[in-house]
């Protein structure tokens, strides 16, 4: 048998071994190369949730802050309460004073305004009472009048009836021819016609006793009518006392309103409590309990504990392919192993605006894209601020 040196065993070794080396170099370059590929289509993307800053409604001065860094808040709960009246503003006692002053006037103007109608009601009453007797004579002057012309009036319609009786009586005498008869016929008939003479005197003198009866009976009237005129106003107070009443009422009506006004300012402002707008955590204290504040001015910043999204950036290559509810791969690196989940866009930005510096590829060079938010599912758990992978952008 034949014997083999060690240098040709190793020679031999050598040619044998370089196609194994050539083999696994080949491997790992595809695998690299693989890799550098799916990286390629990998972007970073940063857990996000609803950050809250919590500002000043008003100037004034803090009178409790009732939560501090990094404390759990409950959606409405009470973080901070702050005193909006400011120093130069009149104290509550005094304004409460002031109100009370402007009541207690306004009731004593009420009460001289109430004496002020009785006495004037009373001053009318007795005017009507005497205008009152004044007016009773006319009217009883009235009366006498229109009973007198009633009287005469019947008395002529008596007498024209009487008048008239007597023309048949003379003219049934005349024709039944008793004029002739004798002397009593004549006397008869002499007598009917004086007697239809004075009633027909007596009808003359009383039509004009009725004209002059009707004549005074319309001046009695007029005279009545005349003073009737002047009755006095028994409606209400009287109106100058009683508009300058109003007017002084309505002046202090207007001040005890401003009052109030200012009342009802200094209650809401004294104190003003801040709520929480949802579950999360006092991520920042930019104001403590005693210290003066603008309106605007932020005091507390509240953060989600559970972020919402993840937003990351497509650039101009990558924004051509991504729409509202395309499908991408979440990729929690911090995991071990990764854990890969599937979710979906669900917005992109309008704009192309700078990315935040954690992304850039270099510290030193900015970079930009388009914003994409991607809904994150409920089987990843991730904190606010969290880096992710996000694949299929």
């Amino acid at each position: 048998m034949k014997k083999i040196s060690s240098r040709d065993y190793l020679a031999g070794l050598r040619i044998h071994l370089l196609p194994f080396v050539v083999w696994v170099g080949a491997i790992a370059c595809v695998v690299v190369l693989f890799s550098h590929r799916s990286r390629r289509y990998e972007v970073i993307g940063i857990a996000q949730g609803p950050i809250h800053q919590l500002a000043a409604t008003c100037d004034g001065r803090l009178k409790n802050v009732g939560v501090e860094l990094f404390d759990e808040v409950k959606q409405g709960q009470v973080l901070a309460v702050i005193d909006g009246v400011l120093d130069n503003e009149r104290p509550r006692p005094e304004l409460d004073a002031e109100l009370a002053v402007l009541k207690a006037q306004m009731a004593q103007l009420a009460a001289e305004s109430k004496v002020a109608r009785a006495i004037y009601t009373a001053q009318v009453n007795n005017r009507v009472s005497g205008w009152t007797a004044d007016l009773r004579p006319f009217a009883t002057n009235v009366s006498d009048a229109r009973l007198r012309v009633l009287e005469l009036t019947a008395a002529v319609e008596t007498d024209r009836l009487a008048l008239r009786q007597l023309d048949l009586d003379i003219k049934r005498f005349v024709l039944e021819g008793r004029v002739d008869a004798n002397d009593v016929a004549i006397y008869d008939l002499q007598k009917m016609r004086v007697q239809k003479s004075a009633v027909e005197q007596r009808i003359a003198g009383n039509g004009s006793l009725l004209e002059q009866a009707n004549a005074d009976l319309a001046l009695a009237v007029e005279r009545e009518q005349a003073f009737a005129q002047g009755e006095p106003d028994a409606a209400g107070a009287d109106q100058a006392a009683e508009d300058a009443l109003n007017k002084q009422t309505e002046v202090l009506a207007r001040q005890m309103d401003e009052v109030l006004v200012r009342l009802d300012s200094l209650t809401r402002r004294e104190s003003v409590e801040l709520r929480a707008p949802f579950d999360g955590v006092v991520s920042l204290v930019q104001h403590t309990a005693g210290e003066a504040v603008l309106a605007g001015e932020p005091i507390l910043t509240i953060a989600k504990k559970e972020p919402d999204n993840i937003v990351a950036y497509a650039t101009e290559r990558q924004v051509s392919r991504v729409r509202e509810n395309t499908v991408v791969q979440l990729i929690d690196r911090n995991s071990s192993p990764n854990l890969m989940v599937d979710s979906q866009v669900v917005y992109v930005g309008p704009t192309v605006e700078q990315m935040p510096a954690r992304l850039w590829r270099n510290p030193n060079i900015p970079q930009w894209g388009r914003p994409v938010l991607v809904k994150i599912p409920p089987d990843l758990k991730l904190v606010p601020g969290e880096v992710v992978g996000v694949r299929g952008i």
